[in-house]
């Protein structure tokens, strides 16, 4: 398996208006008046220092199992294709997965008890959003409070989790907050605000918000989950 190959030679097989989309998604500033070069730079600069902490176990662990594997994978399982969509896997003309230098370093560099707590937050945030916010379209801050203290031990304010909310990079982003209830952008009525009784909502499991976090669906389908 190759293992050099760099994220600047994967971002370079991009074209200059899709790394103007991925830093606009990633909330670079001034990335209009920068080169196809600098805009590799910059992106490749975010993604290795801010955006690790959004990735699940799941994804981390088969991160590290690309790095030590000695037969190389195929880019046709969906976890992979979407690791490397994010860049964080790159492929090969024949299938061939290859993990970046560079990402590599970087998790060496963040195995330490610090970081994994505050990565086991955020990543477990985002996958409780997208976890009921496709399964409902939308949740009270209170019912994703409790999901946080049940699934994590989460032990924050209302303020801080949706500052948390808010912080999230827009690339990960597909939410937004108003009047303590936090709606999917794309799967929910923007102009309605009200929600459903949420006693009657199915509560996944923490293994079935991780599988959905990163899959966006159950390994059997939704007929698992009986919704209201």
């Amino acid at each position: 398996m190759k293992k050099g190959t760099a994220l600047k030679e994967i971002f370079n097989d991009f074209l200059k208006n899709e790394l103007k989309d991925i830093a606009k998604q990633k909330k670079i500033r001034g990335y209009s008046t920068l080169n196809k070069e600098q805009l590799i730079d910059k992106i490749v600069e975010h993604m290795l220092n801010d955006d690790f902490q959004y990735l699940t176990n799941e994804e981390i662990e088969a991160v590290k199992k690309e790095i030590t594997s000695t037969e190389g994978g195929k880019s046709n399982d969906a976890l992979y294709e979407k690791l490397y969509a994010a860049g964080y896997l790159g492929g090969m003309n024949n299938g061939e997965i290859v993990v970046p230098v560079e990402v590599q370093a970087v998790l060496e560099k963040i195995e330490n008890k610090e970081f994994n707590e505050k990565r086991k937050v955020t990543s477990f945030l985002l996958s409780s959003l997208r976890t009921m916010c496709v399964l409902y379209g939308k949740i009270s801050i209170d019912l994703l409070m409790q999901i946080m203290k049940d699934g994590i031990n989460y032990n924050e304010s209302t303020e801080e989790l949706i500052n948390r909310i808010e912080s999230i990079p827009e690339v990960y982003n597909e939410f937004e907050v108003n009047d303590n209830v936090v709606s999917h952008k794309r799967l929910s009525d923007s102009e309605d605000n009200s929600i459903k009784d949420e006693s009657k909502y199915y509560i996944p499991t923490v293994e079935e918000i991780n599988t959905i976090g990163v899959y966006g669906e159950l390994p059997n389908g939704p007929s698992n989950v009986e919704l209201v």
